[in-house]
């Protein structure tokens, strides 16, 4: 049995805007990351799996991204916590 909720959202124009540059923007991200690991398999033979990777690369390769969702920059480390 499966269950399934539908939720409609009424949105401004301005917020409709911004969900789907939103959305174009974690799209990009999630399939440069994937083609980065692609490459490296068959380049090397290995799979990168390790989030320090794409950690590393936040600041250059994904920096128009996160510009787009509103990041301006990213601290290395853990936040929030303490």
């Amino acid at each position: 049995m499966h269950r399934t909720d539908t939720v409609r959202l009424v949105l401004t124009p301005e917020q409709e805007e911004l969900l789907r540059n939103a959305a174009e923007a974690v799209a990009k991200f999630i399939e440069s990351e994937n083609l980065r690991r692609k490459q490296l398999f068959f380049e090397k033979g290995v799979v990168d799996d390790a989030w320090m990777t794409a950690w590393v690369m936040r600041e250059t390769v994904y920096f128009e991204i996160y510009g787009v969702l509103g990041v301006e920059k990213l601290s290395r480390g853990v936040q929030g916590g303490g």
